[in-house]
């Protein structure tokens, strides 16, 4: 998990996001851990980070809504299947 600033123009985004599956869940404490680094890294940068979720992934969906992200209605195609897209979502940092 990491984030990155494409240009001066945009919003930090959230990017690479893998959590292996023996240290996925709640009590693992991993993604909150990640995420909250990444967060504080933008939060020194902008109001507020982005991410894309693939429109199948609903527990990534249910893990970024619980910890304070939202579907901001833009979407695209998804690069391996045009067939799907990647939804975004944004968080808020102050």
């Amino acid at each position: 998990m990491g984030g990155f600033i494409p240009d001066g123009h945009t919003e930090p985004i959230l990017v690479g996001v893998y959590v292996a599956p023996r240290w996925r869940g709640g009590a693992a404490g991993v993604t909150d851990a990640l995420l909250h680094a990444v967060e504080t890294w933008a939060r020194a940068r902008s109001e507020s980070i982005t991410l894309e979720v693939h429109e199948d992934n609903l527990r990534a969906f249910a893990a970024y809504s619980k910890r304070g992200y939202v579907v901001t209605g833009n979407t695209r195609p998804y690069e391996l299947d045009a067939r799907s897209n990647e939804i975004e979502m944004r968080k808020m940092l102050r």
